[in-house]
């Protein structure tokens, strides 16, 4: 009886020391993989060499925005999205969201194909000779001059197209000035006209608020008003047009001081637009594209003429009145790209907005509808 007791102890000893053996390792310091709270998000531009710009968005955190290739590591996790801006040129790339996991990395690749394929979208339609047109953030000004620039009469009116609504808002109707108009940083809006039934050496220039529509005349000019260019410190110029050789040709408002204001020209001709690409201003006459030098001396800069130009700090845009096109020139290369081509009715206004990177150009109409078919157009890639 004893035996077996002996023989139980042992067996029970032998149990425990397997039991024991088997929670042990080589190991005196066991560890687990964690689970990862963030990760990796990589931005990829191509062409290596273009310097493109986007806008990163992901959860439960402010807008990114940045230009190029980048990496940013520890991010939150979640799904992410990027939106692509257009480069003139290019055809801009598709947003695809992508979802972010624990320890891993998510790359956007943003390909840009050359030869894009432009075309021109109705943003706002029946308007009655549009001319005047300025980007201001969500809003493309423009005024309808049909009552003055066309046997058929019409309209005359200041309007806003909201780019976030998609609506048309009228600001002001009948006001005494429309062929030319300008945004100042207060958001107040500038307008100019030459006087009299044809253009000649006078001009009027007035202000008008948004918020209620009240005009207020400013001093007249001595120039023919047909286009105006406001810069980020409030200053203008103002263009005009005569064919008398001592007329006024450009007149420099600093900082909204229209009481006086600086004759930077005299003598340009039959002009029909301005153009700054930031430091240098451009106009257009019946048959040539200039620019002003350095020393103030006006400089052949193409054999070719517009009835309006807009410019970034890398390229011309224009809107040929009589070919009835839009197009653009790359100020690097010169190289010459139709956008647009083949329009119901002629282009009279193009504006870039380099903020938005955006072309908007407004078409004058047709006699045939007695000038009331004009439109607002956006010109955009496909």
């Amino acid at each position: 009886m004893r035996l077996r007791n002996t023989n139980l102890v042992k067996l029970v000893i032998l149990v425990m020391l397997l039991i024991l053996n088997s929670g042990c390792s080589d190991d005196d310091n066991p560890t687990t993989t964690p689970f990862q709270t963030t990760g990796t998000v990589v931005i990829k531009v191509l062409p290596i060499d273009l310097t493109a710009t986007w806008t990163l968005s992901g959860p439960n955190k402010a807008d990114v925005q940045g230009m190029g290739n980048q990496t940013f590591t520890e991010q939150e996790l979640g799904e992410y999205s990027i939106t692509w801006d257009t480069v003139i040129g290019y055809v801009t790339p598709a947003n695809i969201p992508l979802t972010l996991a624990g320890g891993q990395t998510i790359t956007f690749e943003g390909t840009y194909g050359s030869n894009p394929v432009y075309s021109a979208v109705v943003l706002s339609d029946n308007l009655e000779y549009p001319k005047g047109l300025f980007v201001d953030g969500n809003r493309v000004y423009f005024t309808e001059t049909a009552g003055r620039n066309t046997s058929f009469g019409g309209k005359i009116r200041l309007s806003y197209y909201d780019l976030d609504l998609n609506t048309t808002n009228m600001v002001a109707d009948n006001p005494t000035n429309s062929d030319a108009i300008v945004v100042a940083s207060n958001g107040l809006v500038y307008l100019a006209s030459y006087t009299g039934s044809s253009i000649g050496d006078l001009g009027g220039m007035s202000v008008i608020d948004p918020a209620t529509g009240i005009e207020t005349e400013l001093p007249d000019v001595e120039i023919g008003a047909t286009d105006m260019w406001i810069d980020g410190n409030d200053n203008i110029t103002l263009l005009g047009q005569s064919h008398s050789p001592s007329a006024k040709s450009m007149y420099y408002f600093p900082a909204l001081d229209f009481a006086n204001p600086t004759i930077t020209q005299t003598g340009l001709g039959a002009v029909w637009c301005l153009g700054h690409d930031g430091t240098t201003p451009y106009y257009s006459t019946h048959d040539s594209t200039f620019r002003i030098g350095s020393n103030g001396t006006p400089e052949l800069f193409l054999d070719e003429s517009f009835m309006s130009l807009s410019l970034s700090d890398t390229h011309m845009f224009y809107a040929d009145y009589f070919s009835e096109t839009v197009g653009v020139i790359d100020l690097g290369t010169m190289q010459n790209t139709i956008m647009v081509s083949g329009l119901d009715s002629p282009p009279i206004r193009i504006r870039y907005d380099d903020a938005s990177q955006r072309i908007f150009v407004v078409v004058v109409g047709t006699s045939a509808d007695f000038y009331r078919d004009g439109a607002l157009l956006e010109i955009i890639t496909q």
